[in-house]
């Protein structure tokens, strides 16, 4: 018996549930991903790689407008929350997909997780994907669907749009990390409000999006972590924005990175012109502690580098210059 038809006896009776609860099986992710057409739960078990997922369809959903780019989706929220049919597969790294469809059962998404979260024994909705760019889901109704679930990570992708990611951002404040990789953020002006809250960790740029961050972007962010991919930020700037923090900016920032189209070629010099610096030998290895997307932490080798120190002298800044990137940890 395969985990979606283990799922399926726990739906039978509040005993069956109980059975299935028992038999102790351990997940290690729970999240969720709203497409234009239809919202997913996925679940990843770690013993063999595998990922089940369960895909929510509303009723008024037509297969046949799924690569219609002239047909708006259906868009209402109780369809949405309250979904007519579910498709539920398991999801190998090197085998087959297997589908099984049915009616929904009378649950809401929201009380699927419930029922995921107590037989699985696991509490949390580590992330929110937003992937689609024809269809605005009303955050409101997403936010009481998982709140009090830990939600660590809102995830900005694909096509997802810029108004989407903001009213998502507004309405459910209880997220610690925001990642915006939708390629639709490559003008910075249409979200410099996301800079200010105040978050664990702030994600801007996807691979070869053409985004340009200004010093003042830099300077509005109010978060902890903060991971820049932008292939056009330059030197000065980054070397102007350390100056900034030497003076005290950006007081609730622990790490910056700055990431580069690959290649590029930037100038050591100019990133540290003017800095009051002291240069870390090579052989001289130092370990930081980092967050991870999936909101725990991990450790991160650094070799030489250099530390600088605010004027107040309570925090110091270890830096890394490497071929491709820029990094400095704020400790």
């Amino acid at each position: 018996m395969d985990i979606v038809q283990i799922v399926g006896v726990s739906l039978l009776s509040t005993r069956a549930k109980e059975i299935v609860k028992a038999l102790n099986i351990k997940i290690t992710r729970i999240f969720m991903t709203f497409f234009d057409a239809y919202i997913r739960v996925s679940i990843l078990y770690s013993d063999d790689f595998s990922q089940w997922t369960w895909n929510f369809y509303p009723d008024q959903y037509d297969h046949e407008a799924d690569d219609d780019e002239n047909v708006t989706q259906v868009d209402e929220t109780v369809a949405s929350f309250m979904p007519g049919k579910v498709e539920a597969c398991i999801d190998f790294t090197d085998r087959a997909e297997k589908f099984v469809a049915f009616r929904n059962p009378g649950l809401s998404i929201r009380l699927w997780l419930t029922h995921f979260h107590y037989i699985f024994s696991y509490p949390t909705v580590e992330d929110l994907f937003f992937v689609g760019a024809r269809r605005t889901y009303d955050t409101k109704a997403i936010k009481e669907t998982v709140e009090g679930f830990n939600l660590k990570n809102l995830v900005f992708r694909n096509d997802c749009s810029v108004g989407a990611a903001e009213l998502a951002i507004r309405n459910i404040p209880f997220t610690a990390s925001v990642f915006l990789g939708s390629s639709q953020f490559n003008d910075v002006s249409k979200f410099r409000n996301v800079f200010m809250q105040n978050l664990d960790v702030l994600v801007v740029g996807c691979d070869g999006s053409p985004l340009k961050v200004r010093l003042d972007d830099l300077l509005l962010m109010n978060s902890k972590e903060i991971d820049i991919e932008s292939p056009i930020i330059t030197d000065k700037v980054i070397n102007r924005f350390l100056k900034f923090w030497i003076r005290g900016s950006n007081p609730r920032m622990k790490h910056v990175k700055f990431t580069f189209r690959e290649g590029r070629v930037f100038d050591a010099e100019v990133i540290l012109s003017g800095l009051n610096y002291q240069e870390i030998p090579f052989d001289h290895v130092r370990y930081f502690k980092v967050s991870t997307i999936e909101g725990g932490e991990c450790d991160l080798e650094l070799n030489a580098g250099c530390d600088i120190r605010r004027k107040d002298g309570t925090n110091s800044i270890s830096g890394s210059l490497a071929k491709a990137r820029l990094v400095y940890w704020v400790i």
